[in-house]
């Protein structure tokens, strides 16, 4: 099921918050933050709303400060619809929920407490980088001692279809995240439109979903 908990957070203590929407079953849920990370245009968003079984927004919206979408898994692996639920079923077993924090990617200083509150008990941090930014990726040695070594994490390269666009081989990609053992996920472009984008983003959901509770 898919939580709409989404929510600007202009400081910290937006965890105790939405944790609340989860103490009528307490018991039977575990919360898993995981912090979203990467440039501005990386597709933070729309990689998010995929994972959380939503479309795309048309249109490109900066997110301004830290946005929070919390996705309900079952205790099978398979999303409990929101319809489900709301008619009075019980869940049956232990599930767990996906806190995905994503923070603003424009660096500034007014906002320079953003990534420590996304990366703060994180379980696990998405590092989010479009094929497109050379910039970015030469940035991401950087961006991941700021969230922090100790947390597991996943490089997810995005525009990975605009093969005659990128600014980053795909060797040297390749041969960063083995250097550093971290593991990698090659996507399109997370705010394509088109049917075929669709089906696609149905395979990436259920592939980095796996990806996640494998690193859990």
């Amino acid at each position: 099921m898919t939580v709409p908990t989404t929510g600007l957070l202009d400081g910290p203590g937006f965890e105790q918050a939405t944790r609340s929407l989860l103490d009528d079953n307490a018991e039977l849920h575990s919360l898993v933050k995981i912090a979203v990370v990467g440039r501005e245009k990386a597709g933070k968003s729309a990689l998010i709303r995929t994972l959380c079984g939503l479309e795309p927004l048309q249109n490109y919206v900066e997110t301004a400060g830290i946005e929070v979408q919390q996705l309900l898994r079952g205790a099978s692996r398979e999303d409990t619809s929101a319809g489900a639920q709301s008619q009075g079923d019980e869940m049956s077993a232990p599930s767990t929920s996906f806190q995905f924090w994503e923070a603003a990617g424009r660096p500034s200083a007014r906002f320079e407490y953003l990534l420590p509150s996304a990366a703060s008990k994180a379980r696990l941090a998405l590092h989010v980088l479009s094929l497109q930014d050379r910039a970015g990726f030469d940035a991401l040695p950087q961006q991941i001692d700021d969230v922090g070594t100790h947390v597991p994490c996943l490089v997810i390269a995005t525009r990975h279809d605009l093969v005659y666009q990128t600014a980053i081989p795909d060797d040297e990609l390749r041969a960063f995240c083995a250097r550093h053992r971290l593991r990698l996920c090659l996507i399109g472009n997370p705010q394509d439109q088109t049917d075929e984008a669709q089906q696609r983003r149905t395979i990436v959901r259920k592939y980095i979903l796996a990806e996640i509770e494998k690193l859990l």
